[in-house]
């Protein structure tokens, strides 16, 4: 295989070396959540749930591998009262072996198979309910790790099994089109032009669906020594292909955005603008939609929709309440047209108020207790308002790092 590749040869790994990388884990949620909407039956559930992970290190150099067992059970979760996502479409169980995802790390190139998750735009594991979104994929990168300057990654994600379900199916029936069978070929990258200024790209093709591109640059500076700020910018294009079938006719659209972050000793403040285009809906089948104005429970994509944001979080150690964290976060909708036809879609905003409180040493370390609600007015539909309430609890069973 050359040169290069035998002079890192593995040395002979051992059942002890394989237990002794080991690492096991148990996270546990329980998670209520309860949306009412004028003129229609409340979305509303509490289940109890959890994931058991199992972790060997990179054994002999190069082989490492995770497993996570997940599950979400009903507590209380009628039927007729659907739509949270937090267990079964039918308010039944959910047990999955969500990822089972072997990994091979050679000069510095990490080749990803089987079922595991994905953090990229569009792409990504969305875990914001009980469970979490994973895929079926194969992919091969490199990541900061590797090189603080440049990453990549490139492949083919066959399937994906969605937060409500147990099942992997094609990436065109997870976008909602189930009379063929297709997979997604994916390609981006990300350079540091300098240390504090990125810029990425990654485009994902599913044939006979749609391709999306996205793009964004991140830059990060202190106007003064206390004060650190983030700036960014994105653009994101989606447009059908081949035989069209998510649509049924040809399409393309896509949005823009900027956005400002600045933190000053634990205060975050935070506003952000995009704006879409005209043509159709921006789609997110795929895990969490990247608009900088997507949050609790909308994504403000509808077409033509512009949207505003003004946001605000603070670290409560700062007056005395270590572990307590306060956010709130207001955006404003406007402009939206119903794509297939071009009228005129109602305004919305939605208000965001989550208090979190986590323990990070004594008998309760890994607890974390988050409550939060979100309020969205809709000039034509009337207010919508969500609960939740979740617990996460995390447990190291076996893992050597902690013991260290």
């Amino acid at each position: 295989m050359g040169e290069e590749f035998e002079e890192q040869v593995a040395p002979e790994t051992s059942v002890a070396d394989i237990l002794s990388s080991s690492q096991l884990s148990l996270k546990l949620r329980n998670y209520y959540l309860n949306r009412s909407k004028p003129q229609t039956l409340d979305s509303y559930a509490w289940a109890q749930g959890g994931i058991l992970t199992h972790k060997i290190g990179r054994v002999g150099g190069y082989l490492s591998m995770t497993t996570e067992l997940m599950g979400s059970f009903p507590l209380d979760a009628p039927s007729d009262h659907g739509g949270t996502l937090l267990v079964g479409k039918d308010g039944n169980s959910i047990v999955s072996f969500g990822v089972v995802n072997p990994r091979l790390t050679a000069q510095g190139q990490v080749l990803s198979v089987y079922r595991q998750r994905y953090s990229l735009p569009f792409v990504n594991d969305q875990d914001n309910r009980m469970l979490p979104n994973t895929f079926e994929g194969y992919t091969i990168g490199q990541s900061a790790e590797t090189s603080e300057r440049f990453q990549y990654i490139a492949g083919y994600i066959n399937k994906m099994k969605k937060r409500d379900s147990e099942d992997f199916v094609p990436m065109s029936d997870a976008a909602g089109v189930s009379q063929v069978d297709r997979g997604m070929f994916l390609g981006g990258a990300r350079v540091f032009v300098l240390p504090s200024w990125s810029i990425g790209a990654i485009n994902y093709y599913v044939e006979d669906i749609f391709n999306t591109v996205y793009s964004e640059s991140v830059y990060k500076f202190k106007p003064v020594e206390s004060v650190e700020n983030a700036f960014s910018v994105q653009y994101s294009n989606q447009s059908s292909n081949g035989k069209d079938l998510l649509r049924g006719e040809s399409y393309s659209t896509g949005f823009w955005g900027v956005q400002n972050a600045s933190s000053y000793q634990g205060l975050v403040f935070k506003c952000a603008y995009n704006r879409n285009e005209r043509s159709a809906d921006i789609r997110s089948p795929y895990g969490s939609y990247p608009g900088y104005n997507s949050v609790v429970v909308e994504d403000f994509n509808r077409a033509g929709e512009q949207s505003w944001q003004v946001g605000l979080s603070y670290d409560l150690a700062g007056v005395g309440l270590p572990g307590f964290k306060f956010a709130t976060a207001f955006v404003q909708g406007n402009s939206a047209i119903n794509e297939s036809t071009g009228e005129s879609l109602s305004d919305r905003n939605e208000t965001d108020v989550t208090l979190d409180y986590q323990i990070a040493e004594g008998a309760l370390k890994g607890l974390w207790v988050r409550l939060r609600s979100a309020t969205i007015y809709d000039d034509q539909d009337g207010t919508i308002q969500d609960y939740r309430v979740i617990v996460n609890y995390d447990l190291n069973i076996l893992n050597p790092a902690a013991h260290s």
